[in-house]
């Protein structure tokens, strides 16, 4: 929540502090800036107090067109038993994305986090632990697991079944992102908008809020 007076902006909001015993409190603050920065998606925006009267009916109109996709996240932790086979798949010891066609199609692509470390000594195939990232295909949010585990038993062409890929499964978390890639951007909702000044940024009628993001043009992310 915010609130303006003598030029300045003061910011209420919740933190979380964890004591000794690992719990986490929660407590109110109350301080005051010249500027802040909210990161936030379109969609949200209008969500934020004192934004909605802040704005003309046009700029609200557009923020409310803005269109993003939605998709699946998940990450995977598995025993180090399903490295090597995994490590056939992906074939090239550089190689950390893997684009798979799986039968229930929810699939796009399985990032192996091992490998993405940055310094090499840190990690190998050979981990107890093999870390998956695993992103769903657009539009849909579905769970992946089960989809995953018949597509590793795939690709290990038949050193593990479904089930034995499941059961190296050590633990697993699923994201769903109802704000994802962006598919109507600003300027799709603007056919000619003002090119004196460009129209880079929403700017309220007193001048003190900013909109500005990557919903102002065709970026896909």
């Amino acid at each position: 929540k915010t609130a303006g007076r003598e030029g300045t902006i003061r910011v209420k909001g919740i933190y979380r502090r964890a004591s000794r015993s690992k719990s986490e409190t929660e407590e109110e603050y109350c301080r005051s800036y010249d500027s802040v920065v909210v990161c936030i998606p379109a969609p949200n925006v209008l969500e934020i107090n004192g934004v909605l009267d802040s704005l003309s009916s046009d700029q609200r109109h557009v923020l409310k067109s803005v269109k993003y996709d939605v998709r699946t996240c998940e990450a995977h932790f598995f025993s180090g038993e399903i490295s090597d086979s995994l490590a056939r798949a992906f074939s090239d010891e550089s190689r950390v994305e893997l684009m798979v066609e799986d039968i229930d199609n929810r699939i796009q692509y399985i990032s192996w986090q091992d490998r993405k470390q940055k310094f090499p000594e840190r990690h190998s195939d050979s981990n107890d632990t093999v870390a998956l990232v695993i992103h769903g295909r657009a539009g849909e949010l579905h769970p992946l697991g089960d989809a995953l585990d018949r597509t590793l038993s795939k690709l290990s062409k038949g050193t593990f079944s479904p089930d034995e890929v499941s059961t190296h499964r050590i633990h697993s978390k699923s994201i769903l992102w109802d704000v994802s890639q962006l598919i109507t951007p600003m300027e799709a909702v603007v056919a000619d908008p003002p090119s004196e000044p460009p129209w880079q940024c929403i700017v309220s009628r007193d001048g003190r809020l900013i909109v500005a993001g990557d919903f102002m043009t065709q970026s896909s992310f």
